[in-house]
């Protein structure tokens, strides 16, 4: 504390006083405190109201301190102070703005280069995976992404290995979920498990802090369909995520690139004339091919309807896709063997849908999206399918006439490709 001006005169006394003293009471409706300190001059102790602008947290030593470095920057003002002076003389964080080229260079070392930077309103994690999820088909802006992930973490709480998720929330789960779920919350960890479980995608993260760190996120009990690559600025460097594409890692200048690129156009034309003298052999070879067919086919049909009924019955037989695939290409063979196939059509395996699946061509990521991973339709479609690959898989549906079970008439890998 400072020695008090004098009540009668409001005038600063010649000499001033910092010293320590102890607070005994306080009147907060005038601003004083009632302070018990050592006089420096008479020694005594001394107990007296003192108002708080007489007040101080330093001590003479500081406050001596601090009028020292105010002199030492007013006889140093206008010239350049060495970097330890320069240093010292600061209190705050040093902060360094990026450039648009430092924010590339970040990731090209690491083979990758930005190719979508969206906004840094809290909202850029679900932005970027948003934007990497158009490459594959899947299209929702960020905020129908932030809804199906909360939704999607509030229908799912717990872990595959059944530990609760609020675990790693660091707060209530409701809570969580609600904060989750407005605008400009950035997205973490369990966010981004969401939405490889929600859309069966592979997410690898790269960080600007180098390879070291690099946590690639996968969706449980499922082979992903895609992979996304999202850039993640570190905490020093503004925790941003971004969108990434592969690059080949290496600078080249433009004679180099010159250079290489006539010699690639020298190499592509004779790989043209070479594949057009091959796709000439080849269609030469195919129209030898068909003509064989043919006359195979015309052997075939000269059959009696007896033996080539057999022939139908017995290829008939096996797994539910042997069964599907045989019956799909019998049955495009011949206007014959379509009348003949069309008998054995109750060997087709069923499924039974509800009434808004109509006869047509489906896909099982649509039939996936309608009915649940765990519904009986997808269980008895994915056992008919019988291959890793099954979420790609296109499957045509036939009404049975009983009910709203239906005949699987084909499997495609493609739309509209076998």
């Amino acid at each position: 504390m400072a020695i008090p001006f004098s009540k009668k005169s409001r005038t600063a006394p010649k000499l001033r006083f910092v010293v320590e003293g102890k607070i005994i009471k306080r009147n907060l409706r005038i601003a004083k405190y009632k302070i018990w300190f050592e006089n420096p001059t008479t020694k005594s102790h001394q107990c007296t109201w003192v108002s708080v602008e007489d007040i101080t947290s330093l001590t003479a030593e500081k406050e001596k301190r601090k009028k020292d470095l105010a002199k030492e920057r007013l006889k140093n003002k206008g010239k350049n102070l060495n970097r330890k002076e320069h240093l010292s003389s600061h209190r705050k964080k040093f902060y360094i703005p990026l450039e648009g080229k430092d924010n590339h260079e970040a990731f090209w070392d690491q083979g990758f280069d930005i190719s979508f930077n969206p906004a840094g309103d809290g909202n850029c994690q679900f932005a970027a995976v948003a934007n990497a999820l158009q490459d594959v088909g899947i299209y929702r802006s960020n905020e129908t992404l932030r809804r199906e992930v909360v939704q999607y973490l509030s229908d799912n709480p717990n872990a595959m290995d059944g530990s609760s998720l609020e675990l790693f929330a660091a707060m209530p789960w409701s809570e969580y979920l609600n904060t989750m779920a407005q605008n400009s919350t950035y997205g973490d960890q369990l966010t981004l498990e969401a939405m490889a479980n929600l859309y069966l995608v592979e997410i690898i993260v790269i960080s600007s802090l180098g390879p070291e760190g690099r946590p690639v996120i996968s969706p449980q009990n499922c082979e992903p369909v895609a992979r996304i690559f999202l850039g993640h600025f570190s905490e020093n460097e503004g925790i941003h995520y971004v969108c990434l594409i592969a690059n080949n890692g290496v600078n080249q200048e433009s004679d180099e690139e010159t250079e290489q690129q006539e010699e690639s156009q020298k190499q592509q034309q004779e790989k043209q004339v070479q594949q057009q003298e091959e796709q000439h052999e080849e269609e030469q070879q195919e129209k030898q091919k068909q003509s064989e067919e043919v006359a195979e086919e015309d052997k075939l049909e000269s059959l009696p309807e007896e033996i080539l009924d057999m022939i139908v019955n017995l290829s008939l037989t096996g797994h539910n896709r042997t069964i599907v695939n045989t019956y799909d290409a019998l049955s495009h063979t011949s206007t014959k063997f379509k009348r003949l196939i069309s008998r054995y059509i109750r060997r087709l395996p069923k499924i039974s849908a509800n009434r808004d699946t109509y006869p047509r061509l489906h896909s099982m990521r649509q039939i996936l999206k309608q009915y649940g991973r765990g519904s009986g339709v997808v269980l008895a479609l994915k056992e008919i399918i019988n291959s890793p690959q099954w979420i790609n898989a296109w499957i045509n549906v036939l009404f049975t006439g009983v009910a709203t079970w239906m005949y699987v008439t084909a499997i495609f890998w493609n739309k509209g490709k076998k």
